[in-house]
């Protein structure tokens, strides 16, 4: 199945995939390095094609002036994905961490938002660990402007307008959690749910996923499977 084979897909695929556009971690407004002599590094993995996956990014090298910046994900098969961004500076700076949903978002609740994009749709809530109160979700749209509007010739560029999603934080650490569960357009999705600090969940009795951080671990679990990432994710500072 299409879900068994992202199991399979090596940590140098996903990897690869994390940095084309879905989300980025941006600090201060720097651009992240795009050369040869920065790299992303795929830290930790593990696999199963009946459980499904979790890995560990280290994105350090490519932001300038920061201490520490990791990105670990969970997928649950077979339509739960857990993100989980932490970010510690060297110095207080805003922190931004932007969503490319790759449709036209709807904001349920200041950090709920759903998308519904062909034959699929997302459930999703991000929420900022780290801090007293998390960011409410601001949605935007990309768009040329001038002068770089007009190609070579001064023919106007095409402007598609695409949606993203921010949440930004002000401070020397933040630690983003996004939680995502997929379904079809036709039926009814719930909405995340917080039960306490450490605790999220989706859908009800047979079908209901719980989300976890708690000492230093991620977990997904639901009926009869559970995926953790098995590493502590952070020092004490978290």
């Amino acid at each position: 199945s299409g879900q068994r084979a992202l199991s399979g897909l090596r940590c140098s695929a996903l990897l690869s995939l994390q940095l084309r556009g879905t989300h980025q971690i941006n600090v201060a407004g720097r651009p992240q390095r795009w050369d040869l002599e920065h790299e992303a590094h795929c830290t930790h993995s593990a696999f199963d094609d009946e459980l499904g996956a979790w890995w560990q990014i280290d994105l350090t090298d490519l932001h300038e002036s920061v201490q520490n910046v990791r990105r670990t994900v969970v997928h649950l098969l077979p339509n739960i994905v857990v993100v989980l961004d932490d970010v510690q500076l060297l110095r207080q700076e805003p922190i931004r961490l932007r969503w490319h949903p790759g449709g036209e978002p709807q904001i349920e609740f200041p950090h709920d938002f759903r998308v519904v994009v062909d034959e699929v749709a997302l459930s999703a809530k991000v929420v900022e660990l780290a801090g007293e109160d998390s960011p409410e979700l601001i949605i935007g749209h990309h768009a040329y402007r001038p002068p770089y509007d007009h190609d070579r010739i001064g023919n106007p560029m095409p402007q598609r307008h695409e949606p993203y999603l921010d949440a930004t934080v002000h401070g020397q650490k933040a630690r983003f959690l996004s939680l995502f569960a997929i379904g079809e357009p036709r039926a009814p999705m719930d909405l995340w749910q917080q039960i306490d600090s450490f605790n999220w969940c989706i859908g009800q009795d047979d079908h209901q996923v719980d989300a976890q951080v708690a000492s230093g671990v991620l977990s997904v679990t639901g009926p009869e499977r559970c995926v953790d990432h098995g590493h502590r994710l952070s020092d004490e500072d978290f």
